[in-house]
C-alpha cells in the first residue's frame, strides 16, 4: 500500500511537469525520460494522427539511446500493431514467449518480446499512440501498464495544449501583422488630415472658425497617437519594438502635447500646467513619438478622473554627466 502510494505521488508530480510543457518536442522529451525511468524500455516512440492521409506518422521513437528515423504507416495496415491500437482507440498489450516470435513494429528496430501500444486520447479525440517496447519476456505486468496509463494521460493532455498553443501563437501573429497593416493604412491619410487642417489655420478665419480648426487638429492628433499606439502594440506582440532615439525640442512636444491634451479636457473645469526646469536642455535626444505616447496616457488618465482644479507635468533635470541629461 505504502509503495502504491507512493508512485501515485510520484506520477502526480511527473504528471504536472509534462503538462506544464507547451511545445511537443519538450512533451516528448519529457516522457522519455519518465519512461525509461519507471518501465523496462528499450524502445519508446510516440506517432501522431494525420487525419487527412489516414495515416500515423512517428514523430519520436529512440531505441537503446539511437534516435530513430520518421516513419509512417496507414491506419489500415493490418500488420501495425500502432495502426491496429488506434483503429481501436483501446491498449494493444503483446507478450512474445520466445525471440524468434518476435516481430520488429518499426522497420531497421531490434527484436522485443514485451510490447505496449497504448492510444493517446484527449477526450474522444485520438491524437496518436505511445509505445514502449523491452526485449525481455513478461517485462510488463499490472503496474507498469498502469504507469503507461497514466503517462499516456498526461501526454495527450499536453500534445493537445501544445497544438492549442501554437494555433494560437499562429492567431496572434496574423492578428498583430493585421494591425500593422490596417494603422500603416489608416496613418497616412491621417497624416493628410493633419497637413490639411494646419493649412486651414494659416487661412484667414475668424475665431470661432479657428477654434473648430484647432479642436479638429487635436481630435485627429489623439486619433492619430491611439492608431500608433494599436501599431506599436503589434509590434510588441511580434518582439519587434524598436526605440529611434533622435534629437528633438521639446518645447516642439510639449506644444503637440498640449493642443491634444487640450482638445480632450473640453469644457471641463481643469487647468493644464507644465512646468519645466530651466536647468533641461531646449534640445534632448530620445524616442520622441514613444515620449509623446506615454505622456498621453498619463495625462489623459489625470484628466480623466481629475473633475476640477489642474493637472500638472513638471520636467526637471535630474543629473547632467558629460552633456548627457
Amino acid at each position: 500500500l505504502l509503495e502504491t502510494s507512493q508512485m501515485l505521488e510520484a506520477l502526480g508530480h511527473i504528471g504536472r511537469e509534462i503538462t506544464a510543457c507547451l511545445d511537443a518536442d519538450a512533451v516528448f522529451a519529457s516522457l522519455h525520460r519518465h519512461v525509461h525511468r519507471l518501465l523496462d524500455a528499450s524502445f519508446f516512440g510516440v506517432c501522431l494522427l494525420d487525419e487527412t492521409q489516414r495515416s500515423l506518422r512517428l514523430v519520436f521513437g529512440v531505441e537503446n539511446g539511437a534516435v530513430l528515423p520518421t516513419h509512417e504507416v496507414s491506419l489500415d495496415a493490418l500488420d501495425s500493431s500502432f495502426a491496429r491500437c488506434a483503429r481501436e482507440r483501446s491498449p494493444v498489450l503483446i507478450d512474445l514467449p520466445t525471440r524468434d516470435e518476435a516481430g520488429s513494429p518499426i522497420p531497421g528496430t531490434l527484436d522485443t518480446l514485451s510490447l505496449m501500444f497504448f492510444p493517446l486520447l484527449a477526450g474522444e479525440r485520438l491524437l496518436g499512440v505511445m509505445s514502449v517496447q523491452s526485449p525481455h519476456v513478461h517485462a510488463y505486468g499490472e503496474r507498469e501498464r498502469s504507469i503507461m496509463q497514466a503517462l499516456c494521460g498526461y501526454g495527450a493532455i499536453a500534445l493537445d495544449n501544445a497544438r492549442a498553443y501554437r494555433q494560437l501563437e499562429a492567431a496572434t501573429a496574423a492578428k498583430s501583422q493585421f494591425l500593422a497593416h490596417m494603422s500603416h493604412e489608416i496613418r497616412t491619410p491621417m497624416n493628410a488630415v493633419l497637413g490639411m487642417l494646419q493649412l486651414l489655420q494659416n487661412t484667414e478665419l475668424d475665431a470661432r472658425q479657428l477654434d473648430y480648426a484647432r479642436k479638429a487638429s487635436g481630435a485627429a492628433r489623439s486619433l492619430l497617437g491611439l492608431i500608433n499606439d494599436i501599431l506599436d502594440f503589434s509590434k510588441i506582440e511580434a518582439n519587434k519594438m524598436v526605440l529611434e532615439p533622435q534629437p528633438f525640442a521639446l518645447a516642439q512636444l510639449l506644444a503637440e502635447l498640449s493642443a491634444i491634451i487640450s482638445a480632450q479636457a473640453g469644457a471641463k473645469a481643469v487647468a493644464l500646467c507644465w512646468q519645466v526646469d530651466a536647468a533641461v536642455p531646449p534640445v534632448l535626444v530620445g524616442d520622441a513619438l514613444r515620449l509623446k505616447q506615454v505622456l498621453i496616457n498619463l495625462l489623459s488618465n489625470a484628466l480623466k478622473f481629475t473633475e476640477r482644479g489642474e493637472v500638472r507635468l513638471e520636467i526637471r533635470l535630474l543629473e547632467l554627466n558629460a552633456g548627457l541629461a
